[in-house]
């Protein structure tokens, strides 16, 4: 398996879509996935409404959390993948709309991996929240349905410094990195990843931030096969 930050974004203007553009040497190849992990502040009844790129790929969502009832930050968390029918090449833009109205910060992480299955690779999702400030995040249980599965977290936290906080993910995930929409305030898009061989294995997400935050997670799992689609990108 090998996975690749092909583009990623992070704004405090207002808005109801945000655009991302893959830079020079982030060209995809057809046959392989993409899956964009997005934080951004919006309400309670929230979310991604679509995804178009400039090839017309098809973009399904996987997983959405919106801001946790009595929440004050804004919260939200959501996945989406899509199959490479057409290759996305640097300079071509990702757009994702928002529903629920103009929000104010947003972050987008969009990684490429070359090891989906062809057809169907969402098995299972998770969610979690915080609506409170807290150091703990954590997701609900995600089972796995089969073997060779891996597990993508979209965690996101925010406030009004939360621009020197850490994510130190748990349970077996690996963390990617965090994203910082920095304006007034602070939102931030941690993102992890946790690969499994054993059908039936729970892949909850769990981890720790650095300071208390309201937070959210949102967690799509997918499966995988053991043969690269295009070759070995690398990490």
């Amino acid at each position: 398996m090998a996975r690749r930050l092909i583009a990623s974004l992070s704004s405090a203007v207002s808005g109801t879509t945000q655009v991302a553009v893959v830079g020079a040497g982030n060209d995809t190849v057809a046959g392989r996935h993409l899956v964009l992990l997005t934080e951004w502040s919006g309400a309670t009844s929230a979310a991604v409404s679509s995804i178009v790129d400039t090839r017309t790929n098809t973009w399904q969502s996987d997983v959405n959390r919106p801001q946790p009832s009595g929440g004050s930050i804004g919260n939200c968390a959501a996945v989406w993948s899509c199959k490479i029918t057409t290759a996305i090449v640097a300079g071509d833009m990702i757009t994702v709309t928002y529903s629920g109205g103009a929000n104010t910060y947003h972050n987008i992480l969009l990684y490429e991996y070359d090891n989906f299955a062809a057809a169907s690779w969402r098995d299972t999702t998770a969610t979690g929240q915080n609506a409170t400030a807290s150091t703990s995040v954590a997701s609900g249980a995600a089972t796995t349905g089969g073997t060779d599965e891996i597990a993508v977290a979209a965690v996101g936290f925010g406030g009004a410094t939360a621009g020197s906080t850490t994510l130190a993910s748990g349970n077996g995930y690996t963390d990617l990195g965090v994203a910082y929409a920095t304006g007034a305030s602070v939102r931030a898009l941690g993102a992890a990843e946790k690969a499994t061989t054993v059908a039936g294995t729970d892949v909850a997400y769990s981890g720790t931030l650095s300071a208390a935050w309201e937070n959210v997670c949102a967690v799509a799992v997918y499966k995988t096969t053991t043969t690269a689609a295009g070759g070995i990108v690398g990490v």
